[in-house]
């Protein structure tokens, strides 16, 4: 799985190996925040990120990124209606301490098809309710080549608008047809833009939809969805790799910087802390050890090495004589090192490497690339870190799809999440009952209490405000199974069910 991850990076990013050496490229990641993308999954998608992204910027200085979510609802918050939603970190940058700094935001549902509407709708300044961050529009010059790298774990087409999960147009999710892939075309044709699918889900439904969004490329050459409008239509091997996680070997990253940064030379390294908090209190080393490639008849000038704060970008010089045998390099670093020592924050070290190359002096700089990625890369100045434990995370949680496309499947578990909502709004004491019982609410409540029998018929509906309880009599009516329905104020609507039993 990981040489298909080499391989298909490799392939998008020689594709454009020609165009970051000239003016650069935009980069638009695009990442899944549906309730089926657990907070493990989302952190390697955040993780894989960093790590893109740095490469993509030390890459070319004219290289520009930017972070865009997609769900149905808002993270870790109360959501009265769902639908789909974006949420734009920030506008395309080229400033590292801008760009490695996003978190998850949404939640609940994904619309892959309708997430790239709302995108479109950012890069033509055109607004829209459903952007829900302070950041609304996308500064796109389209001469410049676009590529948006999706995460995802999404099906073909499962539930509903609110709770679903899908890669195709909800609205019109035909198999094998150009309508289920309107905005995906669109982006193909109009705005020349090139996708890469990172795809967990095991589904084959599923890995063909997402493979028909990839563009050509990289090395999958499995089973397509085929509609004649794909700009694509036909062609293979696709930039598509499907995987049973979202973490990425970090050797695929030197591939990368070795193709489309050759012309200027590489260089990678990685560091290992002898203690795994670095502050005056617990003083320790860092090793670091690194490989470079230079280009034929460069002349190596020097290697420094700096420690920079991941929020302000504040450079503090690290003392670095590092041992160069051939294109390797080691060195050992002392506290006494780093001057002045931080009191607090977390760091990145960068290491920049200057050579002479027909007469012109050049850097290239690299950032942690520690190679595992389940510890943490930053240097901690905070006097609270600590290495962290591997998460093992079960093997069992790709979805299937109900080819028949059901509009009341849960594949986010959003269904599940508003039932146990629903239990926390009020209960139903006693339930059984002969038809007296009492509905008690968590709190001083205002709205609409709705009673109906099993076959919908409606017994009773009132209006009712700042109630602690509801007293209610349905003695006279026969025994058997009523739903009581509590709209609040808000409009959000609660459910449940008593036994009358007598």
């Amino acid at each position: 799985m990981k040489t298909k991850i080499l391989l298909v990076f490799f392939a998008l990013f020689s594709h454009y190996t020609s165009c970051f050496a000239q003016g650069g490229s935009d980069f638009l990641i695009c990442i899944d925040n549906s309730g089926s993308i657990s907070d493990p999954d989302f952190e390697d998608i955040r993780n894989n990120s960093l790590k893109v992204i740095h490469s993509i910027l030390d890459c070319n200085p004219n290289n520009r990124v930017s972070v865009v979510h997609y769900g149905t609802g808002v993270y870790n918050a109360a959501n009265s209606t769902y639908e789909p939603r974006i949420y734009i970190e920030y506008d395309f940058t080229n400033n590292i301490s801008i760009a490695q700094n996003f978190t998850r935001r949404l939640s609940a549902g994904d619309h892959f098809h309708e997430a790239l509407g709302l995108i479109g709708n950012a890069l033509d300044n055109v607004a829209n309710v459903n952007i829900l961050s302070s950041q609304t529009n996308l500064n796109h010059n389209p001469a410049v080549p676009l590529n948006v790298i999706l995460y995802t774990d999404a099906e073909r087409a499962s539930g509903s608008l609110q709770g679903g999960s899908y890669l195709v147009n909800y609205f019109n999710p035909t198999l094998n047809s150009s309508s289920a892939f309107d905005n995906v075309t669109s982006f193909k044709k109009d705005r020349n833009v090139k996708f890469i699918v990172v795809h967990k889900n095991s589904d084959p439904s599923a890995s063909a939809a997402a493979a028909t969004i990839a563009s050509s490329g990289g090395n999958y050459s499995g089973p397509l969805e085929n509609y004649s409008a794909d700009p694509d239509y036909g062609s293979l091997p696709k930039l598509y790799f499907n995987q049973s996680d979202f973490q990425l070997d970090p050797s695929f990253l030197e591939l990368i910087k070795r193709d489309f940064c050759e012309f200027h030379g590489s260089m990678n390294f990685f560091y290992e802390l002898a203690a795994y908090c670095t502050n005056p209190a617990n003083p320790s080393y860092q090793t670091i050890e690194g490989e470079f490639l230079l280009p034929i008849g460069a002349t190596l000038l020097g290697i420094k090495c700096t420690a920079v704060n991941t929020v302000t970008n504040f450079d503090v010089p690290v003392n670095f004589n590092p041992t160069i045998i051939g294109n390797t390099f080691w060195y050992y670093i002392q506290p006494t090192d780093i001057n002045p020592v931080p009191t607090s924050g977390t760091y990145d070290f960068r290491v920049d490497l200057i050579f002479d190359y027909g007469g012109n002096v050049n850097t290239i700089s690299s950032w942690n690339s520690y190679p595992d990625w389940y510890w943490p890369e930053d240097i901690n100045y905070d006097n609270t870190c600590s290495k962290t434990s591997q998460v093992i995370k079960p093997n069992n949680i790709n979805k299937k799809v109900d080819k028949n496309i059901d509009r009341n499947a849960d594949p986010n578990h959003l269904i599940k999440k508003l039932s146990e909502e629903n239990n926390k709004t009020f209960k139903i004491l006693p339930n059984p009952n002969n038809g007296v019982f009492n509905i008690l609410f968590t709190e001083a409540t205002s709205g609409k209490l709705d009673i109906t029998d099993i076959n919908g018929k409606n017994i009773r509906s009132e209006f009712f405000e700042n109630k602690q309880s509801i007293h209610v009599n349905l003695e006279q009516q026969i025994s058997g199974i009523y739903l009581i329905k509590i709209t609040d104020s808000k409009g959000i609507i609660s459910t449940k069910k008593i036994i009358k039993d007598r």
